[in-house]
């Protein structure tokens, strides 16, 4: 964004004179000659910015946010910080959203010529067997991510657990985050294992804002203390890492989500991590604003985005029938009133009833009057409205594509 281009160029002027030319600086840490990374074959030079800032970062023992928009590439920089990890003995742990992602990462990291990697990279996952293998390339149907047998998967949580370090035969663990939950307060395996490597490691966390989890934290009945939670957890294997790297085009989906980003500077404006979700839902969105900027300017946050200048937007409007778009919404509009005035006092009363017996309990975004004012795309009430306006021009598109 252009209020972001003042900061951005004043973070890059300020790490060009710690470590010289950029490009070079880039091409030194990731082992490339500089006819390489200047080429443009392996990256961009958004990403050779993005990836000099956050190498920078973590070489001084902190954290680095990209936030990029979709095209711009934060694959790759992902990817290269992995590489960048193996190239400073430090344990890459590579966390994302789903396995389904891991073949995603595997192209990137072939792309920037890793692909002897691939075969060294330990995924914790029990379910990447049989026919639910993770196949890696659609040409050859022997290039595949596969689990490993459940006693060797114990032997490596083992080595891990006991070592800090892979298990022997590989230098990188990929994982998601469905697999760092507590269950009944409990650490499952995986979690006590990278607990244990996490310090020194670099953690590199792709779709981090999936890592937040929720803001009712549930109070266990019989101790009266919060319930552990993926985010907790998480939270804790940060503060042990060598370094972080955040990719998230979404980062700081509410304010909630803003203490797993203690790592960065941001943490220096409270006394404590806690402190921070608080903080930055009273000052509102121009505080958010405010810190982004910040960010950016301290060299920890990127955010780009490829621009629309010439793409042609054409619109052709067709006749629609008035009638039917005001019986659509007086019907929409009923709904929304039987809600309000029935269900949403119902619903308020389970939620006290429930807390009062020490439960967790909060407001659904998807209902009532929050739904009804987002404009969000996955949101309910946005997608009936686009429902409703589709149908109503749906036969007179019909009649022009005929």
């Amino acid at each position: 964004p252009k209020n972001m281009l003042t900061a951005m160029h004043k973070s890059l002027d300020e790490l060009a004179e710690r470590v010289g030319d950029i490009d070079q600086f880039v091409a030194d840490q990731l082992g490339y000659s500089l006819a390489e990374v200047q080429k443009g074959d392996l990256f961009s030079a958004e990403q050779v910015d993005a990836l000099a800032l956050a190498i920078d970062n973590i070489n001084g023992g902190g954290a680095f946010i990209i936030g990029d928009q979709t095209g711009v590439g934060k694959g790759r920089a992902v990817a290269a910080m992995i590489k960048y990890a193996l190239n400073n003995n430090r344990l890459p742990i590579f966390i994302t959203n789903g396995a389904a992602l891991y073949k995603d990462m595997v192209r990137d990291m072939r792309d920037i010529g890793m692909g002897d990697s691939v075969s060294r990279i330990y995924a914790t996952n029990n379910d990447l067997t049989g026919k639910d293998v993770l196949q890696l390339s659609e040409e050859d149907t022997s290039d595949v991510m596969r689990s490993l047998p459940p006693a060797a998967q114990a032997r490596a949580l083992a080595h891990i657990r006991s070592t800090g370090r892979a298990p022997v035969g590989f230098d990188i663990i990929f994982t998601n985050y469905s697999q760092l939950q507590y269950t009944k307060g409990l650490a499952n395996p995986r979690m006590t294992a990278l607990a244990e490597a996490a310090p020194g490691s670099i953690i590199i966390m792709d779709e981090s804002h999936e890592a937040v989890g929720s803001e009712n934290q549930k109070i266990d009945k019989e101790t009266g203390e919060p319930v552990p939670t993926r985010s907790d957890y998480i939270k804790s294997i940060l503060a042990e890492a060598q370094g972080v790297f955040y990719s998230s085009a979404t980062y700081a989906k509410n304010p909630h989500a803003m203490s797993l980003y203690a790592r960065t500077d941001m943490v220096n404006a409270v006394d404590s991590v806690e402190g921070l979700a608080s903080a930055i839902a009273a000052g509102g969105v121009p505080l958010q604003q405010v810190v982004a900027n910040m960010l950016v300017e301290a060299g920890q946050y990127v955010r780009r985005e490829r621009s629309f200048d010439g793409i042609p937007f054409a619109v052709d409007p067709v006749e629609i029938d008035n009638e039917v778009a005001t019986v659509a919404a007086s019907g929409l509009r009923s709904i929304f009133s039987l809600d309000v005035d029935f269900l949403e006092p119902v619903r308020e009363a389970w939620i006290e009833d429930h807390q009062s017996e020490g439960g967790g309990a909060g407001n659904d975004a998807a209902i009532g009057g929050t739904s009804a004012d987002s404009v969000g795309f996955a949101n309910i009430m946005h997608n009936i409205v686009n429902q409703m306006l589709l149908s109503l021009k749906a036969e007179a598109v019909a009649d022009r594509a005929i």
